[in-house]
């Protein structure tokens, strides 16, 4: 006759492993893997949430889009100097305006006529964007100063 499950024979396990009387007759389990994260790191997290609640932009958020944008389309001027540079221009028509003579191949063109403009067309871009960049850097610190004594 059994008295129910309160009266078993054997001791029941304790729930606290680590405090076990005999660690050796106490088996225990495989800890559990980590979970993935629902996400790839902080910054796209940011983003992500940005974007769907477009309310939590801040002042500094919109002033970064803003100069992103700035920099993406100074870019293309950029990318397409280059694309016409590399694809487009014949390398004989290349090297005679910079006084190499028309025999070269392309590597030796290249490394000449092609290193030069190509090193002119990121430093055009540069020079475009970076006097923006410190320009926004400087808004959105006036801006954040202005917005806080508003608020209190």
């Amino acid at each position: 006759m059994s008295c129910g499950p309160c009266c078993s024979p054997t001791p029941p396990v304790p729930k606290d492993f680590r405090h076990a009387p005999n660690p050796d007759a106490v088996q225990t389990a495989k800890p559990r893997p980590p979970r993935r994260r629902t996400f790839f790191n902080r910054t796209l997290h940011d983003v992500s949430l940005k974007a769907q609640y477009p309310s939590l932009l801040t002042f500094r958020d919109i002033i970064t889009v803003l100069w992103v944008v700035y920099a993406v389309y100074h870019l293309s001027f950029a990318v397409r100097q280059t694309c016409w540079l590399l694809f487009s221009q014949p390398v004989g028509q290349a090297c005679p305006s910079y006084g190499y003579g028309a025999g070269y191949s392309l590597v030796g063109c290249m490394w000449y006529a092609y290193r030069y403009q190509l090193v002119g067309a990121v430093y055009a871009w540069l020079a475009a964007v970076i006097p923006w960049a410190i320009v926004a850097v400087v808004t959105v610190f006036f801006g954040e100063e202005v917005i806080r004594r508003v608020r209190t």
